[in-house]
């Protein structure tokens, strides 16, 4: 955040210096301060400032920082996929740490389940196995 933060601050400062020099340039200058004000709370590489609603979703990557977060990169319906930092516990690193190597060892996919508190627990999800294929049997000359 620190680098649109910087920019934005540029900006303004680099406005505000036209305006001192052309005095009716303040409204325009105003205008579009506020309206470039909410690039400031892009995430860029960061963990979203708000946590993931409720429900249950695909994780594509994670990383456990003991006593201070849960880093986690989820997928949310149709939308790309977002980064949060969720808060640590014990149990919730546990069971990550759990999903992620069982999805590992067996080609599946962990999921995280956000409760209505915020609570979340991870899983592993893995994937059913194909039916066997039959062989083909000829038309014409079987």
């Amino acid at each position: 955040m620190t680098p649109a933060l910087t920019t934005w601050l540029a900006f303004v400062a680099a406005a505000g210096a036209i305006v001192w020099f052309a005095p009716r340039a303040w409204l325009p200058f105003v205008v579009v301060a506020v309206l470039t004000l909410p690039a400031v709370f892009m995430t860029l590489g960061h963990p979203t400032h708000s946590a993931p609603p409720q429900g249950e979703y695909a994780v594509y990557g994670g990383l456990i920082e003991k006593d201070v977060a849960i880093y986690v990169l989820i997928g949310i319906g149709a939308d790309a996929p977002r980064y949060y930092r969720l808060p640590y516990s014990e149990k919730a690193a546990g069971e990550m740490q759990r999903a992620m190597d069982g999805a590992k060892a067996h080609n599946g996919r962990v999921k995280v389940r956000v409760g209505q508190s915020g609570a979340v627990g991870f899983a592993e999800t893995v994937p059913q196995p194909e039916d066997p294929k039959q062989p083909e049997t000829p038309i014409i000359g079987g």
